[in-house]
């Protein structure tokens, strides 16, 4: 209340606030995060400029008896202007599925934390991403491990040396690969299979993911050319999602600090390099969509006035030619229907995908299972990266704990959108490849 020198009251002060609500609560706090007066996390925090406005001012007369209201128009009013509404490309349906099933597998596995990422791979949107535990104990948001710190990728990460191998044509599908000694000698170190797994041929490597015969496969290119495929992945590198505190990984160069004589033998299957999921969503978008890597998407549309202004897909790098992708396609085809990713099968639907598990190298827990999938495998729709980090030891293996989380969220994503099953429906990937160049 505003008084006058006499002590008689002249005018009443009123502000008047909005408040952000959030109808799914934790299912999407690690995307949304959310606005106070003194915080803002996750998207609220990197669109809070266009979501927020402009405050506003208004001068108003009431009347003696309370019936009539004017605005002064002499006074000195400002009009308020409201934010910008956006809309995002994460589909509910699918966020709460993901969430779902995260949480089921921490209890099940006992795990440290658990991630997931379902992207578009035709144009880099984000059509979830799942993070748990979704809050610290002091109530804040956690880090969100989709886009923010770091871990090893393990055996998922052989793909950039084998289609780095094929798309520098060192390789022919007929090659065979001597790995019957189960170990390799890398600078005096040695690298080894779970087993003895005899002549290997170049599929056969992946398919039943060779450490020995991915090894072979990273010397038959340089180290600067194996790490320069890396990039080209996005590995190394942020992705630019909308996303507060992303994290950029680890990825060494030749003559980097700590370069030595095994980093390109480690490099080649999974270690001493860091990534994360959307990371890994993204280098795999680019064997599922014929050999593009997009910058990802949140952000979908945006309003101005009275229609939605919907954001285009940018593409960043062309690692691969379309018919290197097909032939690494066919492959991780074939290590769910023969190798080491069976247990990511989903009944009425052909998967692509590889098996990943790694030795912490960072991070509380010893190991890291992984899984990342294409659906379906010869034309996807989806790309799906599973994370469970520290499971308990008997399920470390990404078989064990990544892989079979993976075929649930698949089979329930696919019940609520039965036609991604059918594949992308994709223009012609040459044609595609072309429109890019």
């Amino acid at each position: 209340m505003l008084l006058t020198n006499s002590g008689l009251p002249t005018g009443v002060s009123v502000d008047v606030e909005q408040e952000r609500t959030y109808p799914m609560g934790d299912m999407a706090a690690g995307i949304l995060g959310r606005f106070t007066a003194e915080n803002a996390e996750g998207i609220e925090q990197w669109f809070n400029s266009d979501l927020q406005g402009i405050d506003g001012r208004l001068f108003i007369e009431r009347s003696a008896t309370g019936r009539y209201n004017l605005t002064d128009p002499e006074a000195d009013n400002i009009h308020a202007v409201d934010g910008r509404d956006i809309m995002l490309t994460i589909d509910a349906r699918f966020q709460c599925i993901i969430m779902e099933e995260l949480e089921t597998a921490m209890d099940q596995y006992n795990s440290d934390w658990a991630a997931a990422v379902l992207l578009d791979p035709t144009s880099g949107e984000v059509l979830a991403a799942g993070s748990v535990p979704v809050r610290a104990e002091n109530g804040s948001l956690a880090s969100n491990h989709c886009f923010q710190g770091y871990h090893e990728p393990g055996s998922t990460f052989k793909i950039v040396t084998y289609a780095a191998c094929i798309e520098e044509g060192l390789i022919e599908e007929g090659d065979l690969f001597n790995c019957s000694d189960g170990y390799i000698d890398v600078a005096g170190d040695s690298i080894s299979d779970a087993h003895a797994m005899g002549i290997l041929s170049r599929d056969e490597i992946l398919i039943n993911s060779s450490n020995v015969g991915t090894v072979m496969l990273s010397r038959l290119l340089s180290d600067t050319t194996l790490c320069d495929y890396c990039s080209l992945f996005g590995f190394g590198l942020k992705t630019m999602i909308e996303y507060p505190d992303e994290s950029r990984g680890i990825l060494p160069f030749p003559g980097s600090l700590g370069w030595s004589g095994v980093s390109s033998a480690q490099i080649a299957i999974g270690q001493e390099v860091t990534v994360t999921p959307i990371q890994l969503a993204l280098s795999y978008g680019v064997i599922a969509n014929g050999g593009t890597l997009y910058y990802p998407r949140l952000l979908e549309a945006y309003r101005s006035g009275d229609e939605w202004i919907r954001e285009e897909s940018i593409v960043r790098s062309h690692p691969l030619s379309p018919e290197t992708a097909e032939a690494v396609r066919r492959t991780l085809r074939a290590v769910i229907e023969e190798g080491t990713g069976a247990s990511a099968a989903v009944d009425g639907v052909a998967i692509g995908g590889k098996t990943g598990t790694a030795e912490r190298l960072s991070g509380s827990s010893d190991y890291l299972s992984a899984f990342v999938g294409l659906v379906p495998a010869e034309n996807p729709s989806f790309v799906l990266v599973v994370i469970i980090d520290g499971p308990d030891y008997e399920y470390r293996w990404g078989s064990a704990s990544a892989a079979p989380v993976f075929a649930e969220m698949t089979s329930r994503i696919l019940a609520v959108e039965p036609e991604l099953a059918l594949g992308s429906g994709r223009e012609e990937e040459n044609l595609m490849a072309g429109v890019f160049e």
